[in-house]
C-alpha cells in the first residue's frame, strides 16, 4: 500500500504544472500582464480603463512585497486586492450586497474546508493539486449563483481572501507565523478568474449565435436562447 502511494505521489509530481517552488505565482503574473495588455491596448479610452491599468500595475509591483504584524506576514498585494474587492461590493445596493456577502461566505468556508481536508488527509489530493480543485469549485459555484461578470469576479475573489484569512488564522494557532497572500493563493485567483472569463466568453458566444439564428426565416418567433 505504501509503495502504491509513493508511485501515485511521483506521478503527481511529474504532472503538476508549476510544481517547482520557484514557479509559484507564475499563473498570477501571466494573468495580470495579459489583463494589463488587453486593458491598455484594446479597451476604449476612458478613465475606467486608466484606473484599471493603474491598479493592475500596482498589484504586480506589490506582488512579492510584504510586512509583518502579530502572527502574520501580510502581502501588500493581498491588502490592496481586499480593499478593491470590498470597495466594489459597497457600490451595490444593500440587498445585492447582502446576497454577495452570503455567497462569499459560502466560498470562504469551502476554501478553508478543502485546505483542512488536504491538511488532515493529503491522500485526497494525490493526483490533482488542491490549487486546481479549489479554483475550479469556487469558479463553478460563482458562475451558478451570480450572473454578471463583475459580480462573479468580486464574489470569487472576496471568498478566496476571506478563506485565506480563516485558514491561516487556524494554522497560526498551531504553527505560529503565517503568510497572508502566498504565491499559491494568487495563482488560485488567476485560475478562478480564467475559468470565469472563459465561461462568460462562452455565454456571449451562445447569445451571439442565438441572435444570429433568430434572424433566420425558419427561426422567427421561436425562443432559442441557451441561457435564460
Amino acid at each position: 500500500m505504501i509503495s502504491i502511494f509513493r508511485i501515485v505521489h511521483n506521478v503527481k509530481d511529474m504532472l503538476r504544472i508549476g510544481g517547482d517552488e520557484r514557479m509559484e505565482g507564475i499563473w498570477f503574473i501571466w494573468f495580470m500582464w495579459i489583463s494589463w495588455i488587453i486593458c491598455t491596448f484594446y479597451l476604449n479610452k476612458s478613465k475606467k480603463r486608466t484606473w484599471i491599468s493603474f491598479w493592475i500595475l500596482v498589484i504586480i509591483f506589490l506582488f512579492n512585497k510584504s510586512f509583518s504584524i502579530g502572527m502574520y506576514e501580510i502581502s501588500y498585494a493581498y491588502l490592496l486586492i481586499s480593499f478593491l474587492c470590498y470597495w466594489l461590493i459597497s457600490s451595490y445596493n444593500i440587498i445585492m450586497m447582502m446576497y454577495m456577502l452570503f455567497i462569499s461566505m459560502i466560498l470562504t468556508f469551502l476554501f478553508a474546508g478543502l485546505h483542512l481536508v488536504e491538511l488532515y488527509d493529503p491522500v485526497m489530493f494525490l493526483l490533482v493539486d488542491k490549487m486546481w480543485v479549489i479554483s475550479a469549485l469556487i469558479a463553478i459555484i460563482t458562475i451558478v449563483l451570480v450572473k454578471d461578470l463583475r459580480g462573479r469576479f468580486v464574489i470569487s475573489v472576496s471568498g478566496l481572501i476571506q478563506g485565506e484569512l480563516l485558514f491561516k488564522n487556524f494554522l497560526s494557532s498551531i504553527y505560529g507565523v503565517q503568510i497572508l497572500g502566498t504565491a499559491t493563493f494568487f495563482d488560485m485567483i488567476a485560475i478562478t478568474s480564467v475559468v470565469i472569463i472563459s465561461w462568460h466568453t462562452f455565454e456571449q458566444f451562445c447569445e451571439y449565435m442565438g441572435q444570429y439564428v433568430r434572424k433566420l426565416p425558419a427561426s422567427r418567433g421561436k425562443d432559442i436562447r441557451v441561457f435564460r
